[in-house]
């Protein structure tokens, strides 16, 4: 099986607005390679939203089991 980093950024830019983004990395062999990149992951996230001055509403990662195809 393949695991999938799911990665979710949510900003905040103006006082009526909010984006959603998603990306998506791997996909991973194991697991744990997956859970591995989960803190370098969310500190890129806080790292581009602090760069583009915006509000972080949050910020996520996860991994999930993917399909093989």
């Amino acid at each position: 099986a393949m695991w999938l980093l799911i990665a979710t950024l949510c900003l905040q830019t103006s006082a009526t607005d909010a984006e959603c983004r998603r990306e998506v990395r791997g996909p991973y062999h194991a697991p744990m390679a997956c859970r591995e990149m989960l803190t370098p992951v969310r500190d890129v996230l806080v790292s581009v939203a602090g760069d583009m001055g915006a509000r972080v509403i949050f910020a996520s990662a996860r991994c999930e089991k993917g399909d093989d195809l």
